[in-house]
């Protein structure tokens, strides 16, 4: 099992939490994956600065260098 399989089922368990726990049940089903994944990093993190590095360290891991370059001045100003 490589590592995209061990983290895809963790993943959507925390989805799962947060999309039942961070908003009301009629909202529930409209909140999209990427909302539930943000709030969970936001949460991980504790509204801290360290959000910026796990979303420049997710655009380096997809390949996305420039982007993540301009992460890293973004950055900078907080």
């Amino acid at each position: 099992m490589n590592t995209e399989q061990k983290v895809k089922p963790l993943m959507d368990e925390i989805v799962k939490i947060i999309r039942s726990s961070c908003f009301l049940q009629e909202y529930q089903e409209q909140a999209t994956v990427e909302e539930c994944v943000g709030i969970a990093i936001s949460k991980y993190f504790e509204w801290d600065t360290r959000i910026f590095t796990a979303f420049r360290e997710a655009l380096e891991d997809a390949n996305f260098h420039t982007a993540a370059s301009k992460i890293d001045s973004l950055r900078g100003e907080f």
